[in-house]
């Protein structure tokens, strides 16, 4: 999926906390998108909420779903893209089935909620140049209130410069094994580990 919606620089990340949901995949690069992975054996029940959620912060978001279920997810909101994945008899292909509406509008509240506290005191002081007097107590509400005069273009620039500078494995992942690259993914391992991981598969197992 990398190489279809990410870039070189993409920084993806692993179930991330939006408000009252967690999606399953973002990726961050010049832009932002949440992916929410619902297979036959997942549920729909809560998912136009969850949407609703990753709208909020997210520039596009995406439903991954299984072919035979495409038709039922073409009925969520129409700025939701649609993706699904098709089996073969030795490989799975994903086909982008409906385009993601990008999202103009930021929701600050559920921004701030959603990342770090050096996170969102670093896009303070990138776009106002200094961060005002606070303490530990009224530090939340101060730069909350300051974010609400960020443009949301730029806001949304400032969020993906921060998350960018998350550690992922993203940009190493063509060296892991392909059948391995999710379990990868989703440890957040650096390459040494996996190095050393890849000796310990390889070694030979000698049975008594």
């Amino acid at each position: 999926m990398l190489d279809q919606y990410g870039i070189k620089d993409t920084v993806a990340i692993n179930e991330f906390r939006v408000g009252n949901s967690i999606a399953d995949i973002v990726m961050f690069n010049g832009t932002s998108k949440a992916f929410e992975i619902n297979t036959e054996l997942d549920s729909n029940k809560r998912l136009s909420s969850q949407l609703a959620d990753y709208s909020k912060i997210f520039k596009k978001c995406y439903v991954i779903t299984h072919e035979s279920l495409t038709e039922k997810y073409l009925f969520e909101d129409d700025h939701i893209g649609i993706i699904e994945f098709i089996e073969h008899p030795k490989s799975v292909a994903m086909r982008e089935v409906r385009s993601a509406i990008e999202n103009q509008t930021i929701d600050v509240e559920t921004l701030i909620r959603s990342i770090r506290t050096h996170e969102y005191k670093s896009i303070i002081k990138n776009y106002f140049g200094e961060l005002p007097e606070m303490n530990s107590f009224n530090m939340f509400e101060i730069c909350k209130e300051m974010m609400k005069h960020i443009p949301n273009e730029t806001l949304n620039q400032l969020f993906i410069g921060e998350l960018k500078k998350r550690k992922s494995n993203t940009n190493i992942l063509e060296i892991f094994h392909k059948e391995l690259r999710q379990l990868f993914f989703a440890m957040n391992l650096n390459e040494k580990s996996f190095r050393e991981l890849d000796y310990k598969l390889s070694k030979h197992i000698n049975l008594l």
